[in-house]
This record gives structure tokens, C-alpha cells and sequence, in this order.
């Protein structure tokens, strides 16, 4: 009997030590996560390369689809570890809102974004992020009633999305 438990508390152990997903991170993701990861749970497509010459991938699923964005934006690093992932939301006046209210109880109060004429930062420098995150940023365009808006989650390994030189 008693081998029977160790092996049970074996099993529990190891099942909880699995780095399957979810996970805790923003829609269900985490820092450094691979793109097969990630891919256990979204149909990722190429669509180019971000500002910085990294792959950039969308698609319509996350891990965790709790904030309802329209799509999701992965990059990886050249080493394939996700460091970047954006949430785009066409309408915010019915889909962002939960979110940006969930990012504004959590943190607290943004700071405009000096690059962005419309559009907040939270910075790790500023506020306790938690996650890996080195920056939470939202940025707003079109006009009212038809805003939309893309929510950054710049991970700590954001340096490592540059390519290699």
C-alpha cells in the first residue's frame, strides 16, 4: 500500500512540475515559452517581421482567451522564447475595457506614453509587474466611438528579440 501512495505522490508531483499551460502570464503565456508551446493552443501564421527584424506571428487564439482579444501578436526570440506578445482589440468600447480596467486595478494608474500621442506605459522601473514583465503598454487609435487599441507585454527577455548580428 505503501508503494502504492509513493507512487501516486510521484505521479502528482511530476504532473505539477509540467510546463504545459496555461500559464500564469499575460492570456495565458509566460516569459521564454517556445513557439510549440504556444502552438498547443493557437494556429500561429507568419505575417512578417516587428519593427526590431524578429518573425512576428498572429493569430486569433492565446493560451488562455480571459481577455478576449480580436488577435495576438507572438515574437520570439532568434532563440524561439517569447519575449513579446500584443493583444489587439478592434473595438475597445466593447472588448478592451475589462482589460484595461483588470491592468488598472492590478497596477494602478498608467504613465502617457511620451512616444505614443495616445497611449499609457506601465514600466518595471515604475510599477511591480510581476509575470517577467518589463513593460505593459496600451496604445489607442481612431476616434470615438470606433477606438481601437494594442496592449504590449514586453517581457524581461526583450533585449533577446533583436536579431543577431
Amino acid at each position: 500500500m505503501k508503494a502504492w501512495m509513493s507512487l501516486i505522490a510521484i505521479c502528482v508531483a511530476l504532473s505539477g512540475c509540467s510546463d504545459d499551460g496555461p500559464w500564469g502570464g499575460p492570456a495565458g503565456t509566460k516569459m521564454g515559452i517556445s513557439k510549440k508551446q504556444v502552438e498547443k493552443y493557437s494556429v500561429l501564421e507568419l505575417v512578417g517581421k516587428n519593427d526590431t527584424g524578429v518573425a512576428l506571428y498572429i493569430s486569433k487564439q492565446a493560451p488562455s482567451m480571459s481577455s478576449a482579444a480580436d488577435s495576438y501578436e507572438y515574437v520570439f526570440s532568434p532563440a524561439g522564447q517569447l519575449c513579446i506578445l500584443q493583444m489587439r482589440f478592434d473595438n475597445v468600447n466593447k472588448t478592451a475595457s475589462p482589460l484595461m480596467l483588470n491592468l488598472k486595478t492590478k497596477y494602478g494608474l498608467p504613465v502617457k506614453d511620451p512616444v505614443v500621442p495616445w497611449g499609457v506605459v506601465w514600466s518595471s522601473e515604475k510599477y511591480k509587474l510581476g509575470d517577467s514583465l518589463a513593460e505593459i503598454s496600451a496604445e489607442f487609435q481612431g476616434k470615438e466611438p470606433s477606438v481601437s487599441a494594442v496592449v504590449s507585454f514586453s517581457f524581461e527577455n526583450v533585449k533577446d528579440c533583436k536579431p543577431q548580428s
